[in-house]
C-alpha cells in the first residue's frame, strides 16, 4: 500500500461525515422551504422577504451538497486527495 492510500483511509471517513452534514442542511433547508409552500401566511417575516430567504437556503445548501459530494465522490472513486485550500477560498464550503 502506498502513502497516499495509507493517508486517503482517514480522509475518506472525514469527507463522507462532511457529506452526510451537508446533506442533512440540505434536506432542512427543503424541509423549511416545502413548510412555506403549505403555510403562505408564514412567508411575511420581519423582512417581508421570508420565502426569498428560504429559497436562498436552499440554493446555498444545495450547492455546499454537490461541492462536497464532488470532492467525497473524487477521493473514493478516484483516490484523489482533496486540496482543503481551495476548499477554504470560495470553491466548495467547509466546517
Amino acid at each position: 500500500m502506498s502513502g497516499t492510500e495509507l493517508n486517503r483511509h482517514p480522509l475518506t471517513g472525514l469527507w463522507k461525515t462532511r457529506t452526510e452534514d451537508a446533506k442533512a442542511r440540505l434536506d432542512r433547508a427543503a424541509e423549511s422551504l416545502g413548510e412555506l409552500s403549505k403555510n403562505p401566511e408564514t412567508i411575511q417575516q420581519a423582512d417581508g422577504d421570508g420565502r426569498n430567504n428560504a429559497i436562498r437556503v436552499y440554493l446555498d445548501a444545495l450547492e455546499e451538497y454537490a461541492n462536497i459530494s464532488k470532492v467525497y465522490q473524487d477521493l473514493v472513486l478516484h483516490g484523489t486527495v482533496p486540496d482543503e485550500a481551495r476548499l477554504h477560498t470560495g470553491h466548495g464550503h467547509c466546517e
